[in-house]
């Protein structure tokens, strides 16, 4: 096979494997992409969770102080001494459940910012890597066409006589010219 014929299919052999490695690296960064959203959303949904669940623990709280200071009403009892320390007690439980709650949720939500912020981070990346990817393929297509040319002096791939010259323009690309003499 000759130069001529050989580097067309090089050619669109390189020009469909550089396609395919610019749709993967444009997928894989749009899937990073996607992932970060979600991460984000979550973080979001983790917040609002928190929130409605704190509400319902201030809600408890409020509950429970009322039927407390209640029942000590209805036995006739004062708010001093052990029924205050009762009440106070509880109040300081509800409000450790709550800085608890409050904790968990911030946690949970800068996880899942974090994991958004990796995915953004791993989609450049990816992104780049198929570029560089893409750079590979010219460097060894290049080095795979040198091999077609025949050496100065030489013979042309495929029985011809004749001095190498040159390279000239085509319109499948570039093709080596000879002199017969």
């Amino acid at each position: 096979m000759s130069f001529v014929l050989a580097h067309p299919f090089i050619s669109a052999f390189v020009a469909t494997e550089l396609a395919g490695q610019y749709q993967q690296a444009q997928a894989q960064r749009q899937t990073a992409k996607y992932n970060a959203r979600v991460a984000e959303m979550q973080a979001e949904a983790i917040r609002r969770q928190g929130k409605l669940q704190q509400y319902r623990l201030k809600r408890a709280k409020r509950r429970m102080l009322g039927k407390q200071r209640a029942l000590y009403a209805k036995a006739g009892l004062s708010l001093e001494g052990t029924p205050l320390e009762v009440l106070a007690d509880t109040a300081a439980q509800y409000d450790l459940d709550l800085a608890t709650s409050r904790y968990n949720t911030e946690v949970g939500a800068r996880s899942s910012l974090y994991e958004a912020d990796y995915q953004r981070y791993a989609g450049k990346q990816a992104y780049r890597a198929g570029l560089l990817g893409m750079g590979e393929t010219l460097l060894t297509a290049g080095l795979a066409m040198k091999s077609f040319l025949p050496k100065s002096g030489g013979t042309i791939i495929g029985g011809r006589g004749g001095k190498f010259t040159g390279m000239q323009m085509t319109p499948y690309g570039t093709a080596p010219t000879w002199s017969p003499f």
